[in-house]
């Protein structure tokens, strides 16, 4: 599931890295 993986980084605040 991309939604809650760009979920998790944007509270992180970082890039999305796979």
């Amino acid at each position: 599931r991309y939604e809650e993986l760009e979920r998790i980084c944007s509270r992180l605040g970082g890039p999305i890295m796979l």
